[in-house]
Parts: C-alpha cells; structure tokens; sequence
C-alpha cells in the first residue's frame, strides 16, 4: 500500500531566542494514498460549514472559530485511515 506524509514543524524559534517557549514540534499526519480525495472534500466540507476559506492556522485559534478547530480534530480521531505522530523537543537540549 501507498502512503502519503506530510510534515510540518512548530517553534523553532526557540532554538535561537531564550525569550520563545522552551519546547518545539516536529509532527506528520500519514494516510492512503487512494485516502487523499475523500480526506481534501472532508477538510472542504468542515471548513465550507463554518464559513472558512484557504489555510488553517492553528496558531489562529480564537473563539469565533473554536469549533472549526474542535471539528478538524474530531475528523482526525475518528478516522482510522489517519495516522499522527509528533516529536516534541526541549530547545534547551539541542546543541
């Protein structure tokens, strides 16, 4: 089976400036390649429901859109084709 992986990462800063938070991410969601289709017209539903166009930012939370975002994350939990994982590092161990 095909798989697709996409990956992204959260704080960096962190590794040069001692005024960001200490920690910062490394994550991926993995799914079926033959997944994608029905993974890109769900996201496009949920985000048409709440009247969102173009990128989700998760560091854009606020109240007004609180349920898009619980929405995004009850999609991933209860879709057993999608797989996260993600590596959090504290800034202050990285030579």
């Amino acid at each position: 089976m095909d798989f697709e992986i996409y990956c992204d990462e959260s704080g960096l800063e962190a590794l040069n400036d001692s005024t960001q938070p200490q920690f910062f991410t490394i994550g991926g969601i993995w799914m079926p390649k033959d997944f994608r289709p029905h993974f890109k017209d769900r996201i496009s539903q949920i985000k048409k429901s709440h009247g969102v166009n173009g990128e989700v930012k998760w560091n854009k939370v606020s109240p007004r859109y609180l349920d898009l975002y619980k929405d995004l994350i009850l999609y991933f939990f209860e879709t057993p084709q999608l797989r996260f994982r993600v590596i959090v590092v504290d800034a202050k161990t990285v030579n």
